[in-house]
């Protein structure tokens, strides 16, 4: 960067992803040059912001980051434009049908997401209860775990919406929310559905989901890749739904306002004039 500039310059790297556990999934050429640049550039950085402290830790780890030069601050979720998206209409007959309870989970529709295990375990839970699952995403897996969803019998109860422009009506209507992925950075849609009240389950995975929920103070934790007990996480999500306000006041700890206030004192404590 200083390179680019022609002059001195002081460079804050912020990393949105649980780095190794995302090279660690690429092919060997790209997983090489990738490792190789980030433990060369970002070790030169003047700091480097997760978004997470497990992203944080994670960089320290395996990427050469000085620990006195690496930290985390979480992403400014919550303001006034989720305000706006969190209060508009939601339009689906599943949702306002009342009388068959009703998963959603937004995510893109690739292998890091899993929705193996979650078919699998919505698949478990229906043989107990009535219950209805949206998917709002797409991706390269999307035909392949359509054609699960019918191996599974659960067709007729899976509605694929694909990309929504606007995902909180839904969450916010529907009676819980679920991940079921294999690592995250800070994923941002359980800080949603922790805006607008709504029971989240997630799995035990690398990343920011402990972080987030507070080792399951304010969501239901399941280990990952494990059908069974994602079905009971679900099922308990279910039957015992975690108070609203308790899970809107947690939300608040990813506003923009702590964000920006986080931002400006790192950038005092590098001796820079805001």
């Amino acid at each position: 960067t200083n390179f680019l500039a022609g002059r001195p310059s002081r460079v804050v790297v912020t990393e949105h992803t649980l780095l190794s556990e995302h090279l660690r999934r690429q092919v060997a050429p790209v997983r090489v040059c990738f490792s190789t640049m980030c433990r060369l550039f970002y070790a030169k950085a003047d700091c480097v912001v997760g978004v997470s402290s497990a992203v944080a830790a994670d960089l320290a780890a395996h990427f050469r980051v000085p620990a006195d030069r690496v930290g985390h601050i979480y992403n400014p979720v919550v303001g006034s434009a989720l305000k706006r998206k969190a209060e508009e209409a939601c339009v689906h007959p599943w949702l306002a049908d009342k009388t068959i309870p009703a998963l959603i989970s937004v995510a893109r529709l690739s292998p890091e997401k899993d929705f193996d295990t979650l078919l699998e375990a919505f698949s478990l839970l229906r043989r107990t209860t009535p219950v209805r699952l949206l998917v709002l995403g797409d991706g390269p897996d999307r035909g392949r775990l359509e054609r699960r969803a019918v191996e599974l019998e659960v067709e007729a109860d899976v509605d694929w919406m694909g990309m929504t422009p606007n995902p909180l009506p839904l969450v916010r209507e529907a009676d819980a929310l679920v991940l079921s992925t294999f690592y995250e950075g800070l994923p941002t849609v359980l800080i949603e559905a922790l805006y607008v009240g709504t029971t989240p389950v997630a799995t035990d995975a690398p990343g920011g989901i402990r972080e987030i929920l507070e080792d399951g103070r304010y969501g239901y934790i399941v280990p990952v890749r494990d059908a069974p007990a994602l079905s009971e996480g679900m099922l308990k999500a279910l039957r015992q739904p975690m108070p609203r306000r308790m899970l809107q006041e947690r939300a608040e700890s990813f506003s923009e306002k702590q964000a920006i206030g986080a931002y400006l004192d790192l950038f005092r404590k590098m001796g820079l004039s805001v």
